[in-house]
């Protein structure tokens, strides 16, 4: 998340020491800048790789620390979850076979990471978001155990004051609230950097926000999220909103979310975007800077701005600026971190081509872009392709645009042009953008195929089946090294990952259907019938279990001549039904469902009822679990 190696600030002393150097810090970059002490030759890209771990049955693993011991590797390291890691790319220069060494050094990396992580039994994945994850992995047992993520995960939570709110529309929908920031571990990224000249960074800057919408549109491969299928790259509004720490109150106060797109164009230059970021956003985090940058300007040296880097590293802007120091000469890079990781790495490197090829292409109408393109438009294009992919209409220059011909007739050409005044081997800008334009032309981007293929799945297995068989699929192309347009759907299932059931929240239903006390037995008895169900849970307003309808129950009291239509539910419930934990073994539900003939068993947590565990649920796959089950009970 940034450079976030801070502490919480833990007294007003240490914050007004933190502050002061920021200040020093940000008049130090005025001088920089003045002076003309930023590299502006020799420009250079970079990338950082995130990605997730699974086990054998295709489920998030919690073994990245462990393989990063493992790993022994400086160019590995941790992320905020105990399943995802990342790899850091040294930087290449922008010429030459600069891009083809740079994928070379990704697959050597990747190489050497599947061979170790196969010796812990474990595999990498790289995808927007893994569809495997369920929100049993979000917990803060899940957390990287390290400090820096303890503190920002306590001050983030400080800050908002309550839950975390989220709430996706696609078409599925997700409203959720989380108690911690680990939602946001659900993303990962390919981050691509570029090293921009001083000089045109205002309107790199902005080219940079004007391009993010048919870009991301072309690059999408994040549609799922907890077995829900919302945006084409849900990545976008799961950043956002996991990390929102905005109060939320009646006023109409315009305070700005921490994830944001930006709110206008840039008319300055870098030291005012890092100056605005600081007058918008509070602190998050400070730590001891020893370094004082105003002294080593005057000493010579080219200051680390480390209080300014931190605070840069957690405003978390789609297109971030960044400034670096070798030591020796500054440099300043616009970070892409809207990418998303894969679907394979010929992908991610294609992606990162056309991106750094449009970059340098910039036309000269896109100079003093406010003149000619609204912000606001650009704005809409980005949420509207995280929302839509290449199904998206951009408005272009003032004009209308579908992505497709938007992409192949305007951006690509505009990007190869980037990369031939780069230096870039021509074999090489016609390999890696020949995989962008198939790839849209083709209208096969990693988050439609995954669509494609997860409906398919769930035609013949359970959501939690179909998105462990998917991430499977996912990972065995992959391994292929082939780029997404040429992957076809799996032709089959292992039973690796069909059959490998371990907890109730695995195998329970969790599209339920509830009513209330006073509801109407008639009513439920005929939804019954209707749907073809046996068991409704009764709920009070709170969402709390209270009582257990099941269809033997009501057929009984029907024999009983009771009128159901005159009767509430709260005299012909179960009150108090024997209920069981989603974390609980399958074992012992089985065990509860035998001894005591039940047909089904409410899942609670928290005293909320989030599922129902059936004895068909576990009869379709009782062969995988307990051959020996016996299944002669009533109905």
């Amino acid at each position: 998340m940034g450079d976030s190696k801070g502490m919480i600030d833990t007294g007003l002393e240490a914050r007004r020491a933190y502050l002061n150097t920021l200040i020093s810090d940000v008049k130090a970059l005025d001088i920089l800048f003045e002076e003309n002490m930023i590299a502006s030759d020799k420009m250079h890209i970079g990338a950082e790789q995130e990605f997730s771990l699974v086990e054998s049955n295709f489920r998030p693993s919690p073994k990245a620390p462990e393989l990063l011991k493992y790993l022994k590797n400086k160019y590995f390291t941790s992320e905020l979850a105990r399943f995802n890691l990342e790899i850091n790319l040294d930087p290449k220069p922008f010429t030459g076979s600069g891009i083809k060494d740079l994928h070379h050094d990704l697959i050597n990396h990747v190489n050497y990471l599947r061979e170790k992580s196969a010796d812990l039994g474990i595999r990498p994945v790289f995808t927007g978001i893994l569809p495997s994850i369920r929100n049993s992995d979000l917990t803060h047992d899940f957390m990287t155990p390290e400090q820096r993520y303890y503190s920002l995960d306590h001050i983030m939570r400080k800050k908002r004051g309550e839950d975390f709110r989220i709430f996706i529309k696609g078409v599925d929908e997700l409203n959720m609230a989380h108690d911690n920031i680990l939602v946001e571990a659900c993303n990962t990224s390919f981050q691509v950097h570029l090293q921009i000249e001083p000089d045109s960074f205002r309107d790199k800057y902005n080219w940079a926000q004007a391009i993010s919408g048919p870009v991301l549109a072309a690059c999408t491969n994040s549609p799922l999220l907890l077995e829900n299928e919302l945006w084409m790259e849900t990545r976008i509004a799961v950043f956002q909103q996991s990390c929102d720490v905005r109060q939320v109150s009646n006023a109409l106060r315009k305070k700005q979310a921490r994830v944001a797109f930006g709110f206008d164009w840039l008319y300055g230059g870098m030291s005012d975007l890092i100056k605005e970021n600081i007058a918008k956003y509070n602190l998050l985090l400070t730590r001891e800077v020893k370094a004082d940058a105003m002294k080593e300007l005057a000493a010579g040296k080219a200051p680390q701005l480390e209080a300014l880097c931190l605070h840069n590293g957690t405003v978390y802007k789609w297109n971030r600026a960044c400034y670096g120091s070798d030591g020796i000469q500054p440099h300043i890079r616009i970070e892409n971190r809207y990418l998303p990781s894969g679907p394979s790495l010929v992908d991610e490197i294609s992606n990162l081509a056309f991106w750094i090829g449009l970059m340098n292409g910039m036309p000269e109408e896109a100079r003093e872009i406010w003149n000619r393109f609204e912000f606001m438009d650009a704005k809409g294009n980005f949420f509207k392709a995280a929302r839509n992919g290449l199904d998206t209409r951009m408005i272009w220059f003032g004009k209308g645009y579908d992505s497709v011909p938007l992409i192949l007739e305007t951006l690509l050409p505009i990007s190869r042009k980037g990369l031939e005044n780069a230096g870039i081997d021509k074999k090489d800008i016609d390999f890696y953008l020949g995989v962008v334009e198939k790839r849209v032309s083709t209208r096969k981007t990693g988050s439609s195929w995954m669509v494609r293929t997860y409906r398919n799945m769930k035609k013949n297995l359970t959501e939690k089946e179909a998105t462990m068989a998917l991430t499977k699929a996912m990972h065995e192309w992959q391994v292929t090294g082939k780029p997404v347009h040429e992957w076809r759907a799996p032709e089959d299932v292992l039973e690796e990952v069909v059959g490998n059931y371990e907890r109730v929240d695995e195998l329970m239903t969790v599209n339920l259907i509830t009513l209330h006390e006073d509801d109407l037995a008639d009513l439920a008895f005929n939804i019954m019938e209707w749907q073809k169900i046996r068991h409704i849970p009764v709920e009070d307003h709170d969402g709390k279990l209270i009582g257990l309808l099941t269809k033997r129950g009501l057929k009984k009291k029907k024999i009983e001549k009771l009128d159901l239509s005159s009767t509430p539910v709260s005299e012909v419930m179960i009150r108090n039904p024997h209920v069981i934990h989603p974390e609980s073994a399958i074992e012992k539900a089985m065990f509860v469902m035998r001894t005591e003939n039940f047909t089904c068993l409410p899942v609670v947590k928290d005293k909320k009822l989030v599922g129902i565990l059936t004895d068909y649920d576990i009869l379709r796959v009782i062969d995988k679990i307990d051959p020996e089950y016996d299944d002669d009970k009533g109905s």
